[in-house]
């Protein structure tokens, strides 16, 4: 079903490189040893570009990460703050939603890293089996749970820049506008009414693909506001095979859209779990 050019990587992982994985799918043929094999016109976390591991039926899907930057704890994983972890959740997700446009992928949770390419290449044939049941899973997967989240301040400034309205002291702090008394009441009405109506059109649009659709949440108008991702609408959708290519490439397409908005769009499936 999943057609597209490959270009092959000059890309090499070494020991100490730390690396970002996003997810897996089956490879084109099972000669794969563990080495990076192509690479893809997509950017990931750090805007280092995506390439694939194969490694036997498995082709793994990863990028280069700097953790440099990050807090790093005794037991040697990397501590996100708030903030870092806002954008690279997004980032995350945006990136998955591009993989799945191009190929049947099961994906992995945020923040899976990994030091080296061997300990990555040790996961894949210590779990091969498992690996080979998710793919078996996703491939056979009808139902597709969808979350709709957004960042209350992004759309908050997207509509002070419309209508241009002085609508808080620009002097005071910056992290988050809702928590200062001078917001107009009114302004945060719009942000709600603004988030249902980018909900409802994200539905209305993957209903017309779907067999079935059930709604779970729809955000209303007297919800609460915060400083990170906030739920929107979720539901879930059943998409025949022959329409999960046109489903998968719509919700890139939405994400697109909606990319000014900054809407951050994560698809599972109740029937595909894996834990890397």
């Amino acid at each position: 079903i999943f057609f597209r050019k490959e270009i092959k990587t000059k890309i090499e992982v070494g020991t100490n490189d730390w690396i970002y994985l996003y997810g897996f799918c089956y490879a084109p043929n099972s000669e794969g040893k563990g080495f990076p094999s192509v690479e893809l016109d997509i950017e990931g976390i750090g805007d280092n570009i995506v390439f694939a591991i194969d490694y036997g039926d498995v082709r793994l899907y990863l990028s280069k990460i700097n953790v440099e930057g990050f807090i790093t704890m005794k037991t040697g994983e990397q501590y996100l703050k708030p903030n870092e972890s806002i954008q690279l959740r997004y980032i995350h997700s945006n990136t998955l939603n591009k993989l799945r446009s191009r190929d049947l992928i099961v994906g992995l949770d945020f923040w899976t890293i990994k030091k080296g390419r061997e300990s990555v290449v040790a996961v894949i044939e210590d779990r091969y089996l498992d690996f080979l049941h998710a793919l078996i899973d996703v491939h056979d997967a009808v139902d597709w749970d969808l979350t709709v989240s957004a960042l209350d301040d992004k759309i908050f400034q997207l509509i002070e820049a419309d209508k241009k309205l002085p609508m808080y002291d620009r002097k005071k702090d910056s992290k988050s506008v809702f928590g200062r008394k001078a917001v107009d009441g009114k302004i945060l009405d719009k942000v709600l009414l603004k988030e249902k109506e980018i909900a409802q059109k994200i539905n209305n649009t993957l209903t017309k693909i779907a067999t079935k659709t059930k709604i779970d949440f729809l955000i209303s108008l007297d919800s609460t506001f915060n400083d990170e991702w906030k739920p929107i609408f979720s539901a879930r959708y059943v998409v025949g095979k022959e329409k999960r290519k046109v489903f998968y490439q719509t919700i890139k397409d939405i994400q697109t859209e909606y990319s000014a908005e900054k809407i951050m769009i994560n698809l599972t499936s109740p029937k595909v779990k894996f834990k890397f």
